[in-house]
C-alpha cells in the first residue's frame, strides 16, 4: 500500500513538472509580443538602448535594427550609426499630434537612416543642427511633414518613396549642401519646400508627381541646382519668389527636367524643347526635357526581413524558456530520486522447498 502511495506521488510530480514547464513558456512567451506605444526610445550616447525592451536590437552598438514593428518616437543621441528598419514600421500617434516626430536628430552627425515605413506622425524624420547623415530607402506617407531638415547641411535624402504628406514631402529651412536625388515624391501638398536661406542644395533625378506645388522656393532661397527631375501633373509645377535667382538645368546637352505642361518644340529632335521653360521673372529652365528624365541611379530593392531578422537562437527568449526549462526538470528529476530513495529494498527471501516424506 505504501509502495503505490509512492508512485502515486512519483506521477503527481512529473505531471507538476510538465505543467510548471508550459506555464513558464507562456509567461515568457507574454514578454515577446510587440510592445505598443509606452514612451519614446532612445539610442543613448553610450549605445544602449532605453528601454531595453524596445523593439531594436544592435550587437555592436554601430547597427541598430528592429525586431519588429514600433510605435514609438525614436531620439538618436549616438553618432556615427546605422538605424535599419529592415522593412518594419514606425507608426505615431496621428499626423495631428504636435511636436510627435518619427525619428528625431538633433546636433548629429554620420547617421543613416534605410528600410522603413514611417507614419502617422506630425514629423515623420527631423534633423535638427546635424550634418552628413544618410536618410535611404524609406516609405514616409501620411505625415504632416515627411522629412524635415532645419539648420543642417551635407546631408543626402535618396531613394525614398514620400508619399501623402498634409504640408509638405520634403522640407528644407535653412540648409545647405544637403543632395535630394531618385525619391518619388507624390501626391502631398508641397512636394519639396526650401526657405529661410537654404542655399547651394542639390535637387536632382526625383519623380515630382501629382502634388498641390511640385517644388516651392522662397525667404532667400537661392543659388540651388535643380536638374533632372520629372514634374508630372502637379497643380502647380513650381513656385520661386521673384526676388530670388536658383539654376534650373545642367547646360546644354545634359538638359534641365521635364515639365509634364511644356509645349515647347524640339525642330532639331536633339530631346531638349527649342524655348525655356519659365518658373518665374527670374527663373527659368533654359533646356527642358522633352519627355521624362531615365536616371542612371536607382535605388537598391528593399532588404529582405527574413535575411536580416534576429535568428533564433540569438533571441533572450529563446534561452530564457531554455534555461526555465532546464530548472523546472532539474528539481523534477530531485525530487524523484528522493522518492526512490524511500523505497524499500527488496529483500532475498530463500525459496521454499518441498517437504520430505
Amino acid at each position: 500500500m505504501k509502495h503505490a502511495k509512492r508512485l502515486l506521488n512519483v506521477k503527481k510530480i512529473i505531471s507538476l513538472a510538465f505543467v510548471l514547464v508550459f506555464f513558464s513558456t507562456a509567461v515568457v512567451m507574454r514578454f515577446v509580443r510587440p510592445v505598443l506605444a509606452r514612451g519614446t526610445i532612445y539610442i543613448r550616447a553610450d549605445g544602449s538602448v532605453d528601454p531595453p525592451t524596445a523593439n531594436i536590437t544592435s550587437y555592436d552598438n554601430i547597427t541598430y535594427t528592429f525586431t519588429s514593428d514600433i510605435y514609438d518616437s525614436i531620439i538618436v543621441e549616438r553618432d556615427n550609426i546605422v538605424v535599419d528598419g529592415v522593412g518594419y514600421t514606425l507608426q505615431g500617434p496621428g499626423r495631428e499630434a504636435l511636436r510627435s516626430v518619427g525619428i528625431f536628430l538633433s546636433e548629429r552627425s554620420n547617421i543613416t537612416i534605410k528600410n522603413m515605413e514611417i507614419k502617422v506622425f506630425a514629423g515623420g524624420i527631423r534633423l535638427e543642427h546635424s550634418s552628413n547623415n544618410s536618410i535611404s530607402g524609406n516609405k514616409i506617407i501620411n505625415n504632416s511633414d515627411g522629412i524635415s531638415v532645419m539648420n543642417s547641411s551635407n546631408n543626402s535624402i535618396y531613394g525614398n518613396n514620400i508619399t501623402n504628406n498634409q504640408e509638405s514631402g520634403v522640407k528644407l529651412w535653412e540648409g545647405s549642401n544637403n543632395v535630394l536625388s531618385g525619391n518619388n515624391v507624390t501626391n502631398n501638398t508641397r512636394g519639396i519646400w526650401l526657405s529661410y536661406s537654404s542655399n547651394d542644395n542639390n535637387i536632382c533625378e526625383n519623380n515630382i508627381k501629382n502634388n498641390e506645388i511640385g517644388i516651392q522656393l522662397d525667404f532667400d532661397s537661392e543659388y540651388n541646382s535643380i536638374y533632372h527631375n520629372n514634374f508630372i501633373n502637379n497643380i502647380k509645377q513650381a513656385y520661386s519668389a521673384e526676388n530670388i535667382i536658383n539654376t534650373w538645368d545642367y547646360d546644354y546637352p545634359s538638359g534641365g527636367n521635364y515639365w509634364s505642361d511644356y509645349m515647347g518644340k524640339d525642330n532639331n529632335e536633339d530631346g531638349i524643347g527649342d524655348t525655356p521653360h519659365v518658373i518665374g521673372r527670374n527663373n527659368q529652365d533654359y533646356y527642358p526635357l522633352m519627355s521624362p528624365w531615365s536616371p542612371t541611379w536607382s535605388p537598391k530593392p528593399p532588404v529582405d526581413k527574413e535575411i536580416e531578422e534576429v535568428p533564433l537562437w540569438a533571441q533572450w527568449w529563446f534561452w530564457a524558456i531554455l534555461v526555465a526549462g532546464i530548472i523546472v526538470l532539474a528539481g523534477v528529476v530531485h525530487l524523484v530520486l528522493v522518492e526512490v530513495a524511500h523505497f524499500p529494498k527488496k529483500k532475498n527471501v530463500p525459496t521454499p522447498t518441498a517437504p520430505t516424506h
